[in-house]
């Protein structure tokens, strides 16, 4: 989409998303990325607990879309569970002496 095209909501979200790729936060948060906050270099210290709440969100945005990739697996794996239950319940009826056994 073109700028033209976006809503107002949507160009704002453009302009943050831009102002934050050119901040010094951005660029302390992908430097410390991967490191202890007890082990991230002084020149990015002054942005520890900035660096702190951003993995937290991050943590709660990759917990949110597993447990989304969870239920949908656990819905898709039940539904699949009560096909195969409905065609074994057809087989033996259609086959009375697999019950006898």
């Amino acid at each position: 989409l073109s700028r033209k095209q976006l809503s107002e909501e949507e160009l704002y979200e453009v302009r943050l998303r831009s102002s934050w790729e050119k901040t010094k936060e951005k660029e302390a948060v992908e430097a410390c990325r991967g490191l202890d906050l007890d082990k991230i270099p002084e020149k990015y210290a002054e942005y520890k607990e900035q660096i702190a709440t951003i993995r937290k969100f991050e943590e709660m945005a990759i917990g949110n879309a597993m447990d989304k990739k969870f239920k949908s697996s656990v819905r898709k794996h039940v539904r699949e569970n009560s096909e195969t239950r409905a065609e074994i319940n057809n087989l033996i009826v259609r086959k009375p002496e697999l019950t006898n056994s």
